[in-house]
């Protein structure tokens, strides 16, 4: 980050399924599956990247996915202009 940068930051990353390239327009909207029907082995209501999307909107910020099949997923959130510095390792 140049200096001055008073943006935060935040990589959320996975070894999961991943995300096929065609399907990754399209996984902010509300209740997107990337697996539908009865061949989905994982839970969940389809909400998560779609809530994350909207609050990086509400705060002026920004949201990147990175995806690769079978290798996992990694989502950027940038936060610019921040007023707090923190630093969280999980």
């Amino acid at each position: 980050m140049p200096a001055g940068d008073r943006s935060i930051v935040i990589e959320v990353i996975d070894n999961g399924i991943g995300i096929a390239p065609a399907a990754l327009p399209g996984v902010t909207k509300a209740f997107t599956q990337v697996q539908g029907g009865l061949d989905r082995r994982h839970e969940g209501s389809g909400l998560g990247l779609n809530l994350a999307h909207r609050l990086m909107m509400l705060l002026d910020g920004s949201m990147e996915i990175e995806s690769e099949v079978g290798a996992g997923t990694t989502v950027r959130l940038t936060l610019r202009n921040a007023s707090v510095e923190a630093s969280l390792v999980a």
